[in-house]
């Protein structure tokens, strides 16, 4: 006896499908987490440099006669303390503060902006 012949492929199963579905699902999750650890450490960059430059122009000022406050806090505090909150309130789903995120990286380039156009 000879094994039956098939004409057409089997079809795929529901299971099957969902399975693909899922995997795709987690492709893309790991996708989005793996962009924003990027901008996190981006973000992480930008605040170091940040600092630098206010440190440094605490040393430039700090020769002149002009009183300089001696603690210059970093810019976008209350957005980083947001984008901290978001993420400690969301542990597994960062991108529920993706809207935040944006927000304080707005912040960061808007006063990155105002110090480079005060050089000049």
């Amino acid at each position: 006896m000879t094994a039956p012949l098939f004409l057409q492929e089997p079809s795929l199963t529901t299971l099957q499908l969902r399975q693909a579905h899922v995997a795709e699902l987690k492709k893309n999750d790991e996708y989005w987490e793996e962009r924003l650890k990027q901008l996190e450490e981006k973000h992480k960059k930008m605040n170091e440099i940040m600092e630098q430059e206010a440190q440094r122009a605490i040393g430039e000022m700090s020769g002149k006669r002009t009183p300089v406050a001696k603690k210059i806090e970093p810019p976008c505090l209350d957005s980083k303390k947001a984008v901290m909150e978001c993420y400690s309130c969301y542990p597994n789903e960062p991108m529920r503060c993706a809207k935040v995120v944006q927000a304080f990286q707005q912040c960061v380039d808007n006063k990155r902006s105002q110090i480079i156009a005060s050089r000049s």
